[in-house]
């Protein structure tokens, strides 16, 4: 019925539950941390700040900021070649309903995006669109 194990399995056992734990211990750090949850899905640290948070000279001069950004010339092509991209990667090779939900999530954040730097400077909360929603 029960079988003798070596110390050598023994410790073997016990590395694994270390590595088991720690594995836990991460997955629980990134419970209701969506910094540490980015950066584990980038691979890579990502700061900001909230631009709220700064005094009303620099709020403005942020807000001015990306006023110009979306009125500049070059973002507003790139950004339409980048779609145009993206709908051509779903037109010609897409081949599955998954590639062309992610295809229009990228083009759904992006327009997220636009939309959030139209909203700097006003009173109006961020947006915080469900990118599903339109799917």
């Amino acid at each position: 019925m029960f079988k003798i194990i070596k110390a050598n399995e023994l410790n073997a056992y016990r590395d694994e539950i270390k590595r088991l734990k720690e594995k836990v211990n991460e997955l629980i750090g990134m419970i209701g941390n969506p910094k540490y949850t980015v950066e584990k899905v980038l691979g890579k640290d990502i700061s900001w700040y909230d631009y709220r948070e700064l005094k009303p000279a620099e709020r403005n001069g942020y807000a001015e900021m990306a006023k110009s950004l979306l009125s500049n010339e070059v973002f507003k092509n790139e950004g339409k070649y980048f779609i145009s991209d993206l709908v051509k990667e779903i037109a010609y090779q897409s081949n599955n309903f998954e590639t062309v939900r992610d295809l229009r999530m990228t083009i759904n954040g992006f327009e997220v995006f636009k939309e959030r730097l139209e909203e700097i400077g006003t009173n109006r909360e961020p947006t915080k669109k469900n990118l599903n929603s339109s799917i």
